[in-house]
């Protein structure tokens, strides 16, 4: 009696301690994986406020393109000699440059891949899909950063890499829950607490047929 009542504490004991380490060990892969994402996540986050710029440079190019159209007409109408003549006769309207308004996003810009570039110097992510993404981040601020004149084509081209991007992403915050219980089947120490489970439960099996 005193036997039987010590081994199934032990038991007991055994199948607490080996259920808190798989429980533990569960948490710590989903919270590993979890610092990854967040990880990716801040750097995603970077790439649509240089996004947010270059719609912003967009919007003025049409803007200034526009005027353009406008002023060679009315220059044209009026008889102005110049374009000095067309700002004289507009002296109440308030005129911003658009160069200066195209530096200041190119600061911003440059400001914000130099920050990726210092962030991706202590990447930590071991996931594959997730290790794609950053290179393709990489190749996008690479691109930008190599803008020294925005035109709409190369906007254009800027503005698809970060939808590409962005679906990436998408398809790694959707596919996060099967990549997890991935993490954790394929984990040696989670084999070898689930080798352990098993040979507890096929012996326990074993020794009520034989009636032990």
């Amino acid at each position: 009696m005193i036997f039987n009542a010590l081994w199934t504490i032990l038991l007991g004991v055994i199948g607490g301690i080996i259920s808190s380490l798989i429980v533990s060990r569960v948490f710590l892969i989903q919270s590993e994986y979890q610092d990854q994402v967040r990880f990716v996540d801040r750097i995603i986050r970077k790439v649509g406020y240089i996004s947010s710029f270059l719609y912003s440079a967009e919007a003025i190019l049409k803007v200034s393109y526009d005027h353009n159209i406008q002023m060679e007409k009315e220059i044209k109408e009026k008889g102005y000699d110049s374009e000095k003549e067309y700002y004289a006769a507009h002296t109440d309207e308030d005129w911003i440059s658009k160069k200066d308004v195209l530096d200041v996003f190119h600061k911003e810009i440059a400001k914000t891949t130099k920050l990726i570039h210092e962030d991706l110097s202590d990447n930590f992510v071991k996931d594959t899909q997730l290790n794609v993404l950053i290179r393709d981040v990489v190749s996008y601020v690479h691109d930008v950063s190599s803008i020294k004149e925005y035109t709409f084509s190369q906007i254009s081209q800027l503005t698809k890499k970060e939808q590409d991007l962005l679906k990436q992403y998408d398809m790694c915050i959707h596919m996060s829950g099967k990549k997890l219980v991935g993490l954790v089947i394929k984990d040696k120490i989670m084999i070898l607490l689930f080798v352990i489970v098993g040979i507890l439960i096929v012996g326990t099996i074993f020794a009520f047929s034989l009636g032990v």
